[in-house]
């Protein structure tokens, strides 16, 4: 086993072993309706801030992130959230620890983010990781759109039809050929409106 090999064997073992919700999810590509039946919570927030530190309790250089709540989908939550994610940076200490996978989170920036039950140590990193945090942006029609970098309609196949509501059905019918390269961006964002109609139809079927 070569040097990188083991360095990269080390990093994943360390995510299953820390973040409580490391499975076979973090690398399986996952619908909408299986990030949202394994996230305790699901909201739109925007990130205010990150603090990298270490932490005593795992013995990790940990980065917490703490969103302004804007608007809630799933489980109870305030008018704001922090998660304990394993990596970051700490200059003073000269360390730089980036795990593989595990999504960063820029402040000023708004996301829809599905999240597991915390960890025994607290860690709490998104369902599938960057599968569950969706970047909200502006595009250029100044509607709000928002995207894991997964094709849409992939992310529904899954889902039964009473769960989406008929206009987002009416959208997906209507998307560009999935089998054109050209057609990928357009087919991997969805208005921010329409994700929030599928999450709060998830809610009221459950």
């Amino acid at each position: 086993m070569t040097s990188k090999t083991r360095a990269t064997f080390f990093a994943f073992f360390c995510l299953f072993a820390l973040s409580g919700s490391a499975s076979a999810s973090m690398v399986l590509p996952l619908g909408l309706d299986r990030l949202h039946s394994d996230a305790k919570l699901v909201f739109l927030g925007e990130c205010l801030s990150n603090s990298v530190q270490f932490d005593k309790q795992s013995g990790r250089v940990v980065t917490y992130t703490t969103f302004e709540v804007l608007e809630a989908y799933k489980g109870k939550l305030g008018s704001s959230y922090t998660i304990k994610q394993i990596g970051g940076n700490l200059p003073e200490a000269n360390l730089n620890v980036r795990m593989p996978g595990v999504p960063q989170f820029e402040v000023g920036k708004r996301y829809v983010v599905f999240l597991p039950p915390v960890s025994k140590l607290g860690f709490s990193s998104p369902v599938g990781l960057s599968q569950g945090m969706f970047l909200v942006k502006t595009d250029e029609t100044g509607s709000q759109v928002t995207s894991n970098g997964r094709d849409v309609g992939d992310l529904m196949e899954s889902m039964p039809q009473n769960k989406i509501p008929s206009r987002v059905s009416d959208k997906l019918r209507a998307m560009p050929d999935k089998d054109l390269p050209a057609h990928a961006k357009a087919r991997a964002e969805m208005h921010l409106d329409d994700l929030r109609s599928v999450l709060r139809g998830m809610e009221n079927h459950e």
